[in-house]
């Protein structure tokens, strides 16, 4: 375990509207913290209504990963990469938008559901989606729009799959996957087929879940489904959380099967050394 602890694959920079702290600054609090490996999957919103919409300077993003390549080499290997807030209305954009970037890694997130009009993952946002629909429409148009990125075939990796319970839960209390069975079990199936890689984040533990996403039902149902490849993140949002949580993470993981962790290069998984 202690070698696949070594690897944050999921860290936002100021890149991210919300992230704070440099590249180099992570990468420094990194090398510190004894990792061999980070990946920042910086926000990528391209919903016209958001505010952020097109808030990542891509360009300035790929030099100061280069830059920090460059300085941190020999020490730790640096992955570049996007967490893409999907909507199915998005697809082409989504598309035009990284082709050509040389990301490393390209992950979907759902922070909107409704068609836009219902976010999910910032507390006023979900206070007011909650509040216009019943807890049970919310999940269910939740995991539908993740089946959708799942179809897409855009992502390497779905980050976060169970979000929606991150304030979901205060209106939904018992999150019983078995509401929502078949969606779960579609986007799963679809998962294993396109061997796209189902993030274990360990933000949920620093949340009101106190557990990371996905729930280990849902890790479960991922393994006896045929899912392996997996990979490890924080969701850092600032060098402090960095590596938080990744060992109680990896140990909900163990549980529920025997995952095959890896990274991206290129956008072609590679395998995390134990």
């Amino acid at each position: 375990m202690a070698g696949l602890i070594r690897a944050d694959l999921h860290v936002h920079s100021s890149f991210s509207f919300d992230g704070q702290g440099t590249v180099q600054e992570y990468c420094e609090k990194a090398v510190s913290r004894g990792l061999q490996e980070i990946c920042f999957l910086e926000h990528l919103d391209l919903y016209p209504q958001d505010p952020y919409c097109r808030y990542l300077d891509a360009a300035a993003y790929a030099a100061a990963i280069a830059e920090a390549r460059a300085k941190f080499q020999d020490r730790l290997l640096i992955r570049m990469g996007v967490e893409v807030t999907y909507l199915p209305s998005l697809e082409k954009e989504i598309a035009e938008y990284i082709e050509g970037k040389g990301y490393d890694c390209v992950a979907g997130g759902v922070h909107l559901i409704f068609g836009g009009e219902g976010g999910i993952s910032e507390e006023m946002e979900a206070l007011e989606t909650f509040a216009r629909h019943e807890a049970e429409e919310v999940y269910a148009d939740y995991f539908e729009h993740v089946a959708a990125a799942v179809r897409s075939g855009l992502f390497d990796v779905i980050c976060h799959l169970d979000l929606v319970q991150r304030y979901g839960i205060h209106h939904l209390a018992q999150f019983e996957y078995g509401r929502f069975y078949g969606t779960l079990r579609l986007i799963l199936e679809g998962m294993v087929k396109r061997e796209i890689a189902l993030e274990i984040n360990s933000s949920g533990l620093r949340q009101t879940p106190q557990a990371p996403y996905p729930s280990a039902p849902i890790l479960q149902l991922y393994y006896e489904l045929g899912g392996q490849l997996i990979t490890l993140g924080s969701d850092a949002h600032q060098p402090g959380h960095l590596a938080e949580g990744l060992a109680e993470s990896w140990e909900v993981a163990e549980k529920a099967g025997r995952f095959r962790p890896v990274s991206f290069q290129a956008r072609t998984p590679v395998p995390l050394e134990s």
